[in-house]
């Protein structure tokens, strides 16, 4: 095996596929990643046995073949590899690697005792732009849970209907929701749950341009774009019926400047308690009051903010994590909040933004938590 291509293919390749490297516990091969290279091309290959990436680039192949290569080694060598192109041949398990005035040599393991790449997979079958599946995985990912009793909550909804495309994460406390019009009609009450790390590996991979081809089984999912492909089992499909937790027609309406109310929360929550990050909104006539408070320091910070509302006072108590991660993925100068009263679920848009929303639960108060618990 011989081929010879510029570092930044290196670069490239190992980098997109080595978060998917496998555990030992459940094969020790797949705790490396596979090279090889035919037709011209050089593949980087990496699997845990759920989640597969491939990413191929052009190179210049004398000699095809494939070798097995330790993980922690190459990832540490191609970061540090001098700029210009790099030499690669291996015979057997012997491997030889030049790139400028550096040399250096390692073994590996056959590629022939590697986990072939996920077959082909037959069911719905659709196209998105690069960009917009990156821009719904990035304002919907942050929803998800980590939390291992609640796994049918640990990945994103793609949901075919009412002729669009919907992608939904939830944690039970918070809502965030992509739509999309659906170009192909075909395709129709049909939806599948995809993990989230899975995600979070096409957020962090996917190529800035071109069209991502998604096609969808019963149990798996093969995203391609580029020189990318994501093979991933998909989850058991136990989604709650989220439709239902929209609140719709609101009462009242606050519109804030975005980047401002984002800055203050940030610094209010140095001063909140670190257990329940509790953050207080008082919203009055023109103004919204932000306060919190950390009982371990004596600390209490709060900060006000002139705003577009003119509905009831009104008190909401909020996770100031949750009002972060929205109000980082926003990108528009204004939000708008929509609010029913302060025992119900909050409704928050970026102004002209009809395509996303996200849902926050308000925190109840300590004298609701003390009447349930008598």
């Amino acid at each position: 095996m011989k081929f010879r291509c510029p570092r930044e293919v290196w670069v490239r390749g190992i980098s997109a596929v080595q978060n998917a490297v496998g555990s030992p516990i459940s094969n020790p091969i797949v705790e490396n990643i596979l090279v090889s290279c035919e037709n011209q091309k050089v593949s980087f290959f990496a699997t845990n046995l759920t989640l597969a990436i491939r990413c191929e680039r052009d190179a210049d192949v004398e000699e095809e073949g494939s070798i097995v290569l330790p993980t922690k080694v190459i990832i540490g060598l191609v970061r540090d590899l001098p700029p210009g192109e790099v030499t690669f041949e291996c015979s057997e398990t012997d491997v030889v690697i030049r790139c400028g005035r550096f040399f250096g040599k390692m073994k590996g393991q056959l590629g022939e005792q590697f986990p072939p790449f996920m077959p082909s997979i037959e069911g719905k079958t659709w196209s998105i732009p690069a960009e917009m599946l990156r821009s719904a995985i990035r304002r919907t990912i942050f929803a998800t849970s980590a939390e291992k009793s609640r796994f049918e909550l640990d990945g994103i909804k793609i949901d075919f209907r009412e002729g669009k495309t919907f992608f939904v994460a939830t944690d039970g406390r918070r809502l965030a929701q992509v739509a999309y019009d659906n170009p192909d009609s075909s395709i129709n009450s049909f939806g599948c749950l995809v993990p989230t790390k899975t995600m979070a590996e096409l957020l962090n991979s996917l190529p800035e341009e071109g069209e991502a081809r998604i096609v969808a089984s019963e149990r798996r999912v093969l995203v391609s774009c580029g020189d990318l492909t994501v093979a991933s089992n998909l989850l058991t499909d136990k989604f709650p019926p989220y439709e239902k937790i929209i609140p719709k027609d609101a009462q009242f309406t606050a519109i804030i400047p975005r980047e401002p109310f984002l800055d203050m929360v940030k610094r209010v929550s140095d001063l909140c308690d670190l257990e329940t990050s509790l953050v207080v909104l008082e919203l009055d006539k023109g103004s919204l009051k932000v306060h919190g408070e950390r009982a371990e320091v004596g600390g209490r910070g709060e900060e006000d903010l002139e705003v577009e509302y003119s509905g009831d006072p009104m008190e909401l108590r909020y996770n100031y994590r949750f009002l972060i991660d929205i109000l980082r993925v926003l990108d528009t100068e204004k939000v708008v909040i929509e609010l029913w009263d302060e025992s119900r679920p909050g409704l928050i848009r970026g102004l002209g933004m009809d395509n996303y929303l996200y849902v926050i639960m308000p925190m109840r108060r300590p004298e609701e938590v003390d009447v349930e618990s008598e």
